[in-house]
C-alpha cells in the first residue's frame, strides 16, 4: 500500500477519536481557550523536534515566498478555523461537526483540480460520488443552518483552502515543516485572541480530569498534523483528504461504545458508502496500474 495512503488513514484514524474527545471537552470549557491551549501545546512540542532534529537545516533553506506561505497556513488553518470549528462544535453535536467537517474533501477536490491541476480518474469521481451519498444522504444527520453548523463550515472551507496552499508549500519544504509552521504561526495568532477577547483569565480553570483529556485531545493534534502533512508529499491533497471522512464512523463508534448512543441503520449504510467510496479512490487506481505494468 502507498506510504501516503497509509498514514492518511493513520490520520482518520487519530480524527475520529480526537473530534470524540474534542467534543467532551468543549462542552466543559470556554472552546477559544480549549482551542488556543491545545494549539500553543502542539507547537511547542514540534519546536522542540523540528530544532533538534534535521529538519532544522530545512528551515534555514526557507526562502521569503516559503514563509509567506507558512505564515498563511497559520492563519487559514491554524488559527481561525480552530476557532470557529470548536466553538461551532460546542453548539451542535459530535457527529454533525465530524459530518460537516468531512464535505472537506469537496471543498478541496473544487480547488485543487483548477489551482493545482490535479485529476480524478473516472474510478475516483465514482468513488467521490459514493463518499458523497455517504456523507450527506444517508447519515440520519441533517443540515439545519444553525449558527453552530455554519461555524464548523465556515471552518471546513478555511481548511480546504489551506490545504491547497500546504500541497503547494510541501513541494518544496518537508511535510514536517509544514506542520510546525501551521501550529507555531497559529498558536500566535490564537494567543492574541484570547489576550483581545479578555479570556486569557480561564486558562488557570482547570481540573485535573480536564488536564488528562486535554493532554490526550493534543497529543492527537500531534499525531493529526505530522500523519496528515507528510502524506501529501507521497499522494495527491484530493486522495489525501477524501479518506480523511474515514473518522466519522470512529467517532460514531466511539460513542457508541463509551456514551452508549445508538447507531441506526441509516448510519450503518452510510458508512458502509464511506468505506465504500473510499476504496474506490485509493485502490482501484492502484490496482489498474498494477495490471497496466504486468501487462
Amino acid at each position: 500500500m502507498n506510504k501516503g495512503i497509509q498514514l492518511a488513514l493513520g490520520t482518520a484514524l487519530i480524527s475520529g477519536f480526537s473530534i470524540f474527545i474534542s467534543k467532551i471537552l468543549v462542552s466543559s470549557m470556554d472552546p477559544v481557550v480549549f482551542t488556543a491551549l491545545k494549539n500553543i501545546f502542539v507547537a511547542a512540542v514540534l519546536s522542540l523536534f523540528v530544532f533538534r532534529s534535521r529538519y532544522i537545516h530545512q528551515i534555514q533553506k526557507l526562502t521569503r515566498p516559503d514563509w509567506v506561505r507558512l505564515i498563511l497556513i497559520g492563519i487559514v488553518g491554524g488559527s481561525i478555523p480552530f476557532a470557529l470549528f470548536f466553538t461551532g462544535l460546542s453548539m451542535t453535536s459530535a457527529g454533525m461537526g465530524a459530518i460537516l467537517h468531512k464535505t472537506l474533501f469537496i471543498w478541496i477536490a473544487l480547488l485543487a483540480i483548477p489551482f493545482l491541476r490535479e485529476k480524478l480518474s473516472i474510478a475516483q469521481m465514482i468513488g467521490y460520488v459514493v463518499v458523497l451519498w455517504g456523507v450527506l444522504w444517508t447519515t440520519g444527520i441533517r443540515f439545519t443552518g444553525g449558527t453552530g453548523e455554519l461555524m464548523i463550515l465556515a471552518a471546513t472551507i478555511l481548511w480546504a483552502v489551506e490545504n491547497i496552499i500546504a500541497k503547494r508549500t510541501i513541494k518544496n519544504v518537508p511535510g514536517m515543516v509544514v506542520a510546525w509552521g501551521r501550529m507555531f504561526f497559529g498558536s500566535i495568532i490564537l494567543f492574541g485572541i484570547l489576550v483581545v477577547t479578555g479570556k486569557l483569565g480561564l486558562v488557570t480553570q482547570w481540573t485535573p480530569s480536564l488536564f488528562t483529556a486535554f493532554l490526550a485531545s493534543s497529543l492527537l493534534l500531534v499525531g493529526y498534523v505530522v500523519t496528515y502533512y507528510t502524506s501529501l508529499q507521497y499522494i495527491p491533497v484530493t486522495t489525501a483528504s477524501s479518506i480523511l471522512v474515514l473518522s466519522a464512523p470512529i467517532t460514531s463508534l466511539l460513542q457508541f461504545g463509551l456514551q452508549h448512543q445508538g447507531i441506526s441503520t441509516a448510519n450503518v449504510q452510510s458508512y458502509a458508502l464511506l468505506v465504500a467510496g473510499v476504496t474506490i479512490i485509493t485502490y482501484l487506481p492502484h490496482l489498474r496500474n498494477t495490471f497496466f505494468k504486468r501487462s
